[in-house]
């Protein structure tokens, strides 16, 4: 989707939503200038091969985070929260990084940088119908 700048020129909308999972636990910095950052590896599943069975590609991100203040603003702090296997929705501009290897291999690796991280809830959850362990059917 295009819109207009202010000399009536289009300009791209780079805008992307997309529920991803965590490999790792999130990790939060600090810059030089006190502003906390964070970053997490994650990916999003592409499920099996209807015809043979076999796990598809996952497609692997990048997401990183910056606070404006010193503070632990959102979303630094939601990515602070993330652990693990954890399901989460990320909001913001998608972006690749590039960079050469020891070996002099170039390579690419997609980023997300989020303006928004939410944990994932299913419907069931939402409404309360998820059977916890232990709680009476």
């Amino acid at each position: 989707m295009a819109t207009q700048n202010s000399n009536g020129k289009a300009k791209r909308q780079n805008f992307v939503s997309v529920t991803l999972q965590a490999a790792g636990e999130g990790d939060v910095k600090y810059a030089a200038s006190g502003k906390p950052w964070g970053k997490i590896k994650a990916f999003f599943s592409q499920g099996k091969d209807k015809q043979t069975g076999e796990y598809l590609p996952s497609l692997w991100f990048t997401v990183k985070t910056f606070s404006k203040t010193e503070e632990l603003e959102e979303p630094v702090a939601a990515l602070q929260n993330l652990a693990k296997g954890d399901k989460f929705t990320v909001k913001g501009r998608l972006g690749m990084e590039e960079w050469e290897g020891n070996d002099g291999v170039k390579h690419q690796a997609y980023l997300i940088f989020a303006s928004s991280i939410e944990p994932f809830v299913t419907e069931a959850e939402a409404e309360g119908e998820v059977q916890l362990e232990g709680e009476p059917a």
